[in-house]
């Protein structure tokens, strides 16, 4: 009996190191979010007797610090006072994305969901962000919070959904070529919702809201439109561009070998 104890026990000893193994290699690959932004990105805030505009790239007042308010009716002219809407510019960290790396064997074209999104560089709460707190901004994100509340007088609040079996990542030969990525978000602010999405399709990634609300009696739209390109992924060839080339390439070490015989 001592024995078979014994070998229950080493036996138990080597399916917990089996496991330990399989935990460790199925353990999540995170990949950075980080983007070039595109200058032009904006928000838009159209409520009655106000239009104001904000821009990534639009110096107000000769300083790119401040994003605007700029009046969208009068030829973008300056207005207001100015307000740092974006502190990174175009410099965007976003956050990242998670995948189990397990299911990519490196060859050919390969598609894994998405097992997760971190969004906490892109927006974070600001514990001074409530509109009025002259200490300025203790949280730095893509898009400022103190900036919104600055702007909106209140506190802002930015919500993402959930991911989804659509939402995806191609690997060609292994590397990273394309993201399929597509959530819900809101801007909430006076109780009021405006809903749009956030998503990188490719390497084009979008935080994009366009929506109508009642806010103390009057219809109010809020557009976000904001675009960048994410940095992580490069143009890849197919595989059966990958082929050609190699092709060429041995056909161009054969012929040089041809004329080294014959020099």
């Amino acid at each position: 009996m001592i024995k078979n104890a014994g070998k229950s026990s080493a036996l138990l000893s080597v399916v917990f190191v089996l496991q330990l193994a399989v935990n460790t290699v199925r353990a999540e690959t995170t990949v950075s979010l980080a983007s070039t932004m595109d200058p032009t990105s904006h928000l838009y805030d159209e409520h009655p007797f106000l239009f104001a505009y904000y821009e990534v790239g639009r110096p107000w007042n000769g300083s790119q610090v401040e994003d605007g308010a700029f009046d969208a009716t009068n030829g973008f002219a300056e207005t207001g006072g100015g307000i740092d809407i974006w502190p990174r510019e175009t410099a965007f960290q976003v956050g990242s994305f998670f995948y189990d790396e397990t299911s990519i064997v490196g060859s050919g074209i390969e598609t894994t969901m998405i097992t997760g999104l971190d969004t906490s560089g892109f927006w974070t709460h600001d514990p001074n962000g409530d509109g009025i707190n002259p200490a300025g901004p203790s949280v730095e994100s893509d898009l400022s919070d103190y900036g919104l509340s600055q702007y909106f007088n209140t506190d802002v609040l930015i919500t993402f959904g959930g991911l989804d079996a659509n939402d995806t990542v191609t690997f060609t030969d292994g590397v990273l070529s394309s993201i399929d990525l597509n959530v819900l978000t809101t801007m909430s602010f006076y109780g009021v919702d405006y809903d749009g999405t956030f998503g990188v399709s490719g390497n084009q990634l979008s935080y994009q809201i366009d929506d109508t609300e009642q806010i103390f009696g009057f219809d109010g739209r809020i557009v976000a439109n904001m675009t960048g390109t994410v940095n992580a992924i490069s143009a890849v060839p197919e595989p059966s561009s990958l082929a050609f080339l190699g092709f060429v390439g041995f056909g161009y070490v054969v012929t040089r070998r041809r004329v080294r015989a014959y020099g």
